[in-house]
């Protein structure tokens, strides 16, 4: 995951057919990039692993709404648990996909539960027309 400060400069795109040549002969598959705008965020420390968490607005309409009652304590109450080192939260307004990007100082702190975690969060977003896809882990290989 990268962060920019303007869309324009996200959407840049390194001349890299050498770093292309040896991903493929590696065999890795690379999915294309994703681009969201940044709603929330904190960042700190060294990270082993993240949490990634996406969502869609039924009702896009609902977008600021959501990110100016809700992002805001959702950001502050992941920031306060136990081993989070950063928070990061964005959406494409085009489509109404979310998405939350969270690192960690180790793998069971990343994969803490919602259901504990957040109390009225998850309730509130859902009246704000939000629907939340499991999260997906990944162990954090690479880092700039």
């Amino acid at each position: 995951m990268s962060t920019y400060d303007t869309e324009e400069h996200a959407h840049w795109t390194p001349d890299r057919a050498d770093l292309n040549a040896r991903i493929q002969a590696l065999g890795i598959q690379m999915d294309p990039p994703e681009f969201f705008e940044v709603t929330t965020g904190s960042v700190a420390g060294a990270a082993t692993h993240l949490r990634a968490t996406r969502g869609r607005f039924a009702d896009p309409s609902k977008i600021d709404e959501a990110a100016k009652q809700v992002g805001p304590d959702l950001a502050a109450t992941i920031s306060r648990l136990p081993g989070c080192l950063s928070f990061i939260g964005g959406i494409d307004r085009a489509t109404g996909q979310t998405i939350s990007i969270s690192t960690w100082d180790n793998e069971d702190h990343a994969r803490w539960s919602a259901g504990e975690a957040l109390g009225d969060i998850p309730s509130r977003f859902q009246a704000l027309t939000v629907q939340v896809e499991q999260p997906e882990f990944f162990e954090v290989t690479t880092t700039a």
